[in-house]
């Protein structure tokens, strides 16, 4: 694809970013048509930009993250930014992020429990380092796909936690029996 043809159709993506790109962030937008970085990056580097109050020496910055690392970590990084430059505007971000955060849980009919929600930044950066170690593939054979491992994980700290507080314990058993993740092989993740 033509270099300005992905700029046409990321600018039609992009809503008020393409007009971002086209008018103030040069190298940003160059980097983009060069293919050095994704849409996604651009988008965040201005968002990430518009929030700055030096927005050329941000755009550099962000920039070399948009190079080296995903988008999250580019809008991360622009929100560091921001808390630094702007404490008020830190903290004002902070403040919406954890009323914004939440957790959903609920038995299906079948019996499973699912569950969907957001984090606080600080909390997720717990929780994505803790799964980066707990959620690992257990040998280059591991037939686990990632959102298996993620819930094996999320099982055994579930099994720490109910061995650990006897107020967990399920009433008709009288103790509490460990819960197991098996593997397809028969191997269990305890």
């Amino acid at each position: 694809m033509a270099a300005g043809a992905l700029i046409s159709r990321d600018r039609a993506q992009a809503g008020d970013h393409g007009d971002a790109l086209a008018s103030t962030l040069e190298a940003t937008r160059q980097a983009l048509a060069g293919g050095e970085i994704s849409f996604e990056h651009a988008a965040a580097a201005a968002d990430g930009t518009r929030r700055q109050a030096e927005p050329d020496e941000a755009e550099a910055q962000l920039l070399r993250t948009a190079k080296q690392a995903d988008p999250r970590r580019v809008s991360q990084k622009a929100g560091r930014m921001t808390m630094q430059a702007r404490p008020d505007q830190g903290e004002l971000q902070d403040r919406r992020q954890y009323d914004r955060r939440g957790m959903l849980t609920r038995r299906t009919r079948d019996g499973m429990v699912f569950s969907e929600g957001q984090l606080h930044q600080l909390a997720g950066e717990r929780l994505l380092a803790a799964l980066s170690r707990d959620a690992r593939p257990v040998g280059d054979d591991d037939p686990r796909t990632p959102a298996q491992r993620n819930a094996d994980a999320l099982c055994r700290w579930a099994s720490r936690i109910v061995v650990q507080d006897p107020r967990l314990r399920r009433p008709h058993q009288g103790r509490t029996a460990p819960v197991t993740c098996p593997l397809s092989g028969g191997t269990d993740l305890r």
